[in-house]
């Protein structure tokens, strides 16, 4: 079973992460560069996603959820 729990890992390991393609000629990739975990939260032991299930890749500015501040203030 493949679940987007085994492209997981620590934010201070999370440097580069992407995909590649051998069905084509010449083989595709592509990366996701993560120059500074500055603006991550959790700390540098976290664990977070980097990609899911086929070729799709993540980026998340912030753990936390975009709204949830504007929400809690209604």
């Amino acid at each position: 079973m493949d679940d987007k729990y085994q492209y997981s890992c620590e934010n201070t390991d999370n440097t580069v992460h992407g995909w590649i393609g051998f069905d084509s000629d010449p083989p595709v990739g592509f990366w996701m560069i993560t120059p500074s975990n500055e603006f991550r939260n959790g700390g540098p032991i976290k664990q977070d996603l980097t990609s899911h299930v086929g070729p799709i890749t993540l980026s998340v500015c912030s753990n936390v959820y975009c709204f949830a501040t504007l929400l809690d203030n209604e």
